[in-house]
C-alpha cells in the first residue's frame, strides 16, 4: 500500500508542475491577457433593460 502512495504522491506532483509550467509559458500570455480584459469589454449586444427588475 505504501508503494502505492507513493506512485500517486509523484504522478500528482508531476501533474501540478505541469500545469504551472503551462500557465506560466510565454506561449499562453496573450490569451490569458485576453481572458483577463473580458470583464472590461464593452457589452454591446446586451439590452440596457435587462438590469431592470421593477418593468
Amino acid at each position: 500500500m505504501s508503494i502505492i502512495l507513493s506512485v500517486w504522491t509523484v504522478i500528482v506532483l508531476l501533474l501540478f508542475l505541469g500545469i504551472v509550467v503551462w500557465a506560466w509559458h510565454a506561449n499562453n500570455k496573450a490569451d490569458f491577457e485576453a481572458a483577463a480584459r473580458i470583464p472590461f469589454d464593452d457589452d454591446d449586444g446586451v439590452d440596457q433593460r435587462e438590469g431592470n427588475m421593477h418593468g
